[in-house]
C-alpha cells in the first residue's frame, strides 16, 4: 500500500507544479482559507482518498487521507493559516489520527521535495 501511494503522489505532484493535475484525479476542488499573505488555499481531493492542501501557486502545502490530517499538518508547517470553509463531517479529534500524522508528515515533504526538482 505505501507504495502504492508514494508513485500516486509522485505522478500527482509533479504535475501539479505545472498546477495541471489530469482532471480524471480530481473528484472535488475549493477554497478552504487563506495565508497570512492573503493568498487562498485549496483542498484537492483526488482518485485513492489523497487530500491536499495547496496555495495558489499549486505548490504542496500539507496532504492526508482525510481532511482532518491534510489540515493539522498545514496548520504546524505554515503560520497564519486561516480556515474559511470547514465541513462538520471533516472535523475529526486528534487523538483519532495522531498516530498516522508522523508518516502523512513525511509524504508531504517528500511532494514538495518532488516539487522542487
Amino acid at each position: 500500500m505505501k507504495i502504492a501511494v508514494i508513485v500516486t503522489i509522485r505522478v500527482i505532484y509533479r504535475s501539479m507544479d505545472n498546477i495541471s493535475i489530469p482532471q480524471n484525479q480530481i473528484i472535488s476542488k475549493k477554497k478552504i482559507g487563506k495565508k497570512a499573505d492573503g493568498s487562498p488555499l485549496e483542498m484537492v481531493r483526488t482518485a485513492g482518498g489523497l487530500f491536499v492542501v495547496a496555495d495558489n501557486r499549486g505548490r504542496v502545502m500539507a496532504m492526508g487521507p482525510h481532511p482532518a490530517v491534510a489540515r493539522h499538518i498545514a496548520m504546524k508547517q505554515n503560520e497564519g493559516i486561516q480556515w474559511t470553509e470547514l465541513s462538520k463531517s471533516e472535523h475529526v479529534e486528534y487523538a483519532a489520527y495522531a498516530n498516522i500524522v508522523p508518516e502523512w508528515e513525511k509524504n508531504t515533504k517528500d511532494a514538495q521535495d518532488l516539487q522542487n526538482l
